[in-house]
């Protein structure tokens, strides 16, 4: 008999198990290299580096840097430069800090002052250019929104001036109005500076129309020995008006624990229905000095409209490469019975007037120039 050299229905049994056992381990090798894998992307952090900002057409915002280990450095910046990391939020891994919220790959709330704040990242960049010449022109609105122009009102100049773009032409009917009335009250010795036959001495500040109450004001004088202003608050403000200008500071990017001084000026007038506040923060450092500030229009129930504001900044204190606002009058630049704001603006070596003009609850500047520059 011839043995038979198919193999047996148990053999075929066995056969077919091992080659089970071979498929099984190599799947489950497959999927444990899988799973490897995933997990180690998943587990990879996220890289936030770059510059965050409210709205990415800003001249400041936040510098979020890579650290040792899986820490990131979270810095406030503007043009005359950032924070050492570590100085404005401490460094922090972002993804399991309370105080910082990701909604997306490109934005992020951080909780600093008295509430959240929104951020976009808009470049990876660390150091961006900031000028805040760059910025575009706005207007605020009643609820202390911006609203962005790109064209100058027919108020203001029919051309922007691109040598000086703090004194456009004045060429109508109503700017030259303004101009006439603003030379009257406001201008000292003509001209003066380096500027043209129109520049006019701002150095007296002490122009206000009469009907103005001032609720809250301060002084500075400069002290020899200390090599530093001496700043004397003059009449006290609110504690819930208080807490609205310094949420507007640390909106700015104020720290919370900030060590310098901020004053206060508040000016009423019976004849509207709002009030002009500015609070103003400074702390000396060596040759630099911080400053944070802002100007806004609070009403009766407390809306803010914010008028002028500079973002929390170090610059050199002698030759600062800042723009600071002060609260020059109230008054009817126009026509009688019309209450304008009249600012002076200050930058180095740059001195000129603006006149914000409040129609039902709508700041809008509509005037900008004289002064005088070096």
């Amino acid at each position: 008999m011839t043995a038979s050299i198919c193999p047996s229905q148990s053999g075929v049994e066995i056969i077919e198990q091992r080659t089970l056992v071979m498929k099984s381990r190599y799947m489950s090798f497959a999927l444990s290299a899988l799973c490897f894998f995933l997990v180690a992307a998943c587990n990879k952090p996220p890289d936030f580096t770059g510059f965050w900002k409210t709205n990415c057409t800003d001249a400041f915002g936040v510098q979020i840097k890579k650290q040792t280990g899986n820490s990131f450095s979270v810095s406030f910046c503007g043009p005359g430069g950032c924070f050492a990391p570590g100085e404005w939020m401490p460094n922090t891994p972002i993804v399991t800090d309370p105080k910082y919220r990701i909604l997306d790959g490109t934005t992020l709330e951080i909780q600093y002052g008295e509430g959240w704040h929104q951020f976009t990242k808009c470049t990876t960049a660390t150091n961006p250019p900031l000028h805040y010449a760059k910025m575009p022109t706005a207007d605020h609105n009643s609820d202390g929104s911006v609203a962005s122009r790109s064209e100058p009102t027919p108020e203001t100049a029919s051309v922007q001036s691109q040598e000086d773009p703090h004194r456009p032409a004045c060429t109508s009917e109503s700017c030259k109005q303004i101009e006439g009335f603003l030379k009257k009250h406001y201008c000292g010795e003509s001209p003066a500076g380096n500027g043209s036959d129109e520049s006019c001495d701002l150095r007296d500040r002490a122009k206000r129309s009469s009907g103005i109450k001032v609720v809250a004001d301060y002084d500075c004088e400069w002290n020899e020995t200390t090599n530093a202003a001496d700043c004397k608050q003059q009449g006290q403000i609110t504690p819930q008006l208080r807490t609205i200008l310094f949420h507007e500071l640390q909106q700015l990017g104020l720290p919370a624990q900030a060590p310098g001084n901020t004053y206060f000026k508040v000016w009423q007038s019976d004849r509207v229905r709002w009030s002009v506040a500015q609070a103003d923060y400074s702390h000396r450092i060596g040759d630099d000095i911080e400053l944070c500030e802002v100007i806004a229009l609070v009403d009766r129930n407390s809306n803010v409209t914010v008028l002028r504001k500079l973002p929390f900044t170090k610059t050199d204190v002698d030759v600062p490469k800042t723009t600071e606002w002060s609260l020059l009058d109230l008054a009817d630049t126009q026509s009688p019975g019309h209450l304008d704001i009249v600012l002076v603006g200050d930058a180095y070596e740059d001195h000129w007037l603006e006149v914000i003009s409040v129609e039902n609850g709508s700041a809008k500047t509509i005037f900008s120039g004289l002064g005088y520059s070096l």
